[in-house]
């Protein structure tokens, strides 16, 4: 075997910075993204309105079911053979984070605290998300992405909090605990899954996380479910707002979302749930005929500027390969 020379390098492990020229931006991971916020801005008002008519828990196990149907028919469509390895173990635990606990966390939680509680909690999401994936070497943010999740921060409180509504007082304190172990745990399924879709693709992990987690849903919710499919049988809204929930927010987004970590990072996707509050606040006006106030125009304006800031330092930033040669 050769002696190595001064102008030879080992092989390094783990994740390695790597200079690559940027020829041209790939957008179709913002677009992803952008359709996921949509999706999931949208559902806020369906979801508000339908858990009125069916049990939050049996409304959370029946869309599910939807997600894991429609997630099953696009991971056959797909046809693209994942290679997990020895990683099952880990998997199984992301799905668990991210498609039972959290789940599970958020629906509890958003009936104990107020809406702008609930509102500020997740607002801190991205900012989870990037502090982990720093913390576990994942990603290497400049000072423009920080300042970009700053930006989009500001513009998500000036949308989503109405001071009138803002109360931490000790009679909400337990569900703004949940929110925020919601928020966390969201972020912390954002980050563990990077590594790993890199060996499984998005549409089959997000299939994993809703057929893995759905017998404990449906555990959970017991008879409720039943007498949710009852109400779904004689009502079409229910029906519909069941169905767009399912087959959306926690069926196509959820590929949409993974696809998007994937591609960008876990960060730097998160930034693109500071979107959801706008949307939903859009959204509410036009289905419910909810009022939107002065001040969160300038909160949806900072918060399309924060993305902007974002796009831009990821498009300057080394890119993050795995086992990468350097």
């Amino acid at each position: 075997m050769p002696a190595t020379t001064p102008t030879e390098q080992s092989e390094p492990t783990g994740p390695q910075a790597v200079e690559e020229p940027v020829a041209r931006r790939d957008w179709t991971a913002d677009v992803a993204l952008v359709l996921v916020a949509v999706m999931w801005g949208v559902n806020i008002p369906v979801m508000k309105h339908g858990v009125e008519l069916i049990d939050k828990l049996a409304f959370n196990s029946i869309r599910l079911t939807f997600s894991a149907i429609v997630l099953g028919v696009l991971t056959l469509i797909e046809r693209k053979p994942s290679k997990p390895d020895a990683q099952w173990v880990r998997i199984i635990g992301v799905v668990f984070v991210s498609g039972f606990i959290y789940q599970l966390c958020f629906v509890l939680g958003v009936g104990e605290t107020r809406a702008g509680n609930t509102a500020l909690i997740l607002s801190t999401t991205p900012m989870w998300t990037a502090l982990l994936a720093w913390l576990a070497g994942l990603e290497r943010l400049p000072a423009v992405a920080w300042a970009g999740l700053v930006v989009t921060f500001v513009g998500t409180l000036l949308v989503a909090v109405d001071p009138t509504q803002l109360d931490f007082g000790s009679r909400y304190f337990a569900g703004n605990m949940t929110i925020l172990l919601a928020s966390f745990l969201w972020a912390l399924g954002a980050v563990l899954s990077k590594p790993l879709l890199e060996q499984i693709s998005p549409t089959h992990m997000a299939f994993l996380a809703a057929t893995i987690t759905l017998p404990f849903h449906y555990l959970i919710a017991g008879s409720k479910t039943l007498d949710g499919f009852r109400i779904m049988s004689g009502d079409l809204t229910a029906l519909v707002c069941v169905a767009y929930s399912g087959l959306f927010s926690t069926g196509l987004a959820y590929a949409f979302w993974n696809y998007g970590v994937r591609k960008v990072g876990p960060s730097q996707a998160s930034i693109y749930q500071n979107l959801v509050p706008m949307i939903a606040l859009t959204a509410g006006w036009f289905v419910l005929g909810e009022s939107i106030t002065l001040i969160q125009i300038p909160g949806g304006i900072l918060i399309l500027g924060g993305l902007l800031i974002m796009r831009r330092g990821r498009a300057n930033r080394p890119s993050v390969k795995w086992g990468a040669k350097q």
